[in-house]
């Protein structure tokens, strides 16, 4: 690997959003954003804010990696209720990633999206299939983030059936809910997209050499996107940086 690991911010852990969010990631030396599409009691809608988040990232050369789609977290990837607004959701952030450049969309796997039953998996697999379909005639993946164990996720990767289908890989979730993280990252090699999360304890020296072995592209084309809640402030953001720096380019892990 040549070069520094390159890091980025996600502008819904911070107290602004979308250009704001570019301005401020700029003023901290970082070129990378992943942006939310946004909704009530998240970030403001990102479509209204479009121009003004383009010419953002002209002016301070910040590029934007990837449209999330937390919402829904709150709607439920899987459920019947909202299965429209989902769709809606899935299609705006396949707009949204296009108009701004970036490779992929981010669909997250909680609280009410989480996967509890066969059922789940599968009504999730039909609404990721039709993310992916969208995606694809754009050029895009799309990259799901949950905190399955690997033998549910694998059965969801052979239900969506999508070549541009990957993962995303945040290994303080997967800590927390209980998993052994070597046996997952194996497990779940080449499925992983090269943007990952990274929050709460930093990996040590083993980690991080699995890590950015696991992931689907070479180490050297892979971003580590700062997610600790600087919602309430941004006191310790430059420090969290330094130390996020130091430990992922040193030496060692080439």
């Amino acid at each position: 690997m040549s070069g520094p690991v390159p890091l980025g911010l996600v502008d819904w852990r911070l107290p602004v959003s979308g250009a704001s969010a570019v301005t401020l990631a700029a003023s901290l030396g970082v070129g990378r954003l992943q942006v939310d599409v946004g909704g009530p009691g998240r970030t403001p809608l990102l479509a209204p804010e479009l121009p003004a988040l383009l010419r953002a990232c002209r002016d301070h050369q910040v590029g934007i990696d990837a449209v999330a789609c937390n919402r829904l977290n709150d709607l439920g990837l899987h459920g019947l209720a909202h299965a429209v607004r989902v769709r809606q959701t899935l299609a705006e952030a396949v707009h949204l990633a296009h108009a701004l450049g970036a490779p992929l969309i981010l669909v997250p796997g909680f609280r009410l999206s989480r996967i509890h039953t066969a059922e789940h998996l599968r009504a999730s697999s039909r609404q990721l299939a039709f993310a992916c379909d969208l995606a694809h005639a754009r050029g895009l993946e799309v990259a799901y983030e949950s905190d399955l164990d690997a033998a549910t996720t694998l059965h969801l990767i052979r239900q969506v059936g999508r070549r541009n289908f990957t993962l995303l890989l945040d290994p303080g979730n997967l800590a927390q809910a209980g998993h052994v993280l070597p046996a997952l990252l194996r497990a779940l090699t080449g499925h992983w997209c090269p943007q990952v999360h990274i929050k709460g304890g930093w990996p040590d020296t083993a980690q991080r050499r699995q890590l950015l072995a696991s992931l689907r592209r070479p180490a050297a084309n892979c971003c580590f996107y700062l997610e600790n809640d600087y919602r309430q402030g941004i006191a310790d953001l430059p420090a969290d940086l330094r130390q996020l720096r130091a430990l992922f380019n040193y030496p060692e892990i080439d």
